[in-house]
């Protein structure tokens, strides 16, 4: 019995039949559009494709119950990135809580740590206290309510307050917690994905050009 929603990996071999078999369960699944791949035992890259196979497995299954926080909203400029709370759980199995600005204490309220200033200690005349602040606020939200990843809704305290996220999510993303901006749903569950397949957090950026 074959179930909607499922990938299918079919092996085939040259013994009892076999290849004739699957291929007309491949036919079968790929008539009713269940997704499906079949490969032959004997050939040399099947191996290669099956521990990616299980890679990838492995990533989506240490996705799930995996708690993301969406602070503030999906940005309004975004008409193709949100993604409703149930596809998140039914895909990745990931977890979105929504928190609302209003539920936050100002970042106003924090002190910069010296951690931050270290970590964006180049020369510069730009002053990063209040964005030290925001990072505090970040990260003590993210304690509080045990969060795996964030992804924020920032143009509101950027018209509010002048000030941005930009630096605390680039040093949360560098101490291994995936944070993104905008409250891209989208980008952060790659991101998120790409943590558990690569180790590594990718960086979210705007597109400037095609090439």
């Amino acid at each position: 019995m074959f179930f909607w929603g499922h990938f299918y990996l079919l092996i085939d071999s040259q013994h009892n039949n076999s290849y004739a078999s699957a291929t007309e369960v491949k036919a079968y699944l790929n008539e009713r559009n269940i997704p499906s791949i079949l490969l032959d035992e004997e050939k040399a890259e099947t191996k290669t494709i099956l521990n990616d196979f299980f890679t990838v497995k492995k990533a989506l299954k240490s996705l799930k119950g995996k708690k993301l926080g969406l602070i503030g909203q999906v940005s309004d400029c975004l008409i193709f990135s949100d993604i409703s709370s149930n596809i998140l759980d039914e895909k990745f199995g990931i977890k979105l809580s929504v928190i609302p600005w209003s539920e936050l204490t100002h970042f106003s309220e924090f002190s910069a740590s010296d951690s931050f200033f270290g970590t964006f200690s180049g020369e510069t005349n730009i002053d990063l206290t209040q964005t030290g602040k925001v990072n505090e606020l970040l990260r003590y939200t993210i304690k509080s309510r045990n969060l795996d990843a964030i992804t924020v809704e920032c143009f509101p305290m950027v018209l509010k307050d002048s000030v941005t996220a930009c630096l605390p999510l680039a040093k949360l993303n560098n101490d291994g917690i995936p944070a993104g901006c905008e409250g891209d749903l989208t980008a952060i569950a790659g991101m998120m994905l790409c943590k558990e397949l690569t180790g590594t957090i990718p960086w979210m950026a705007n597109l400037k050009s095609k090439i």
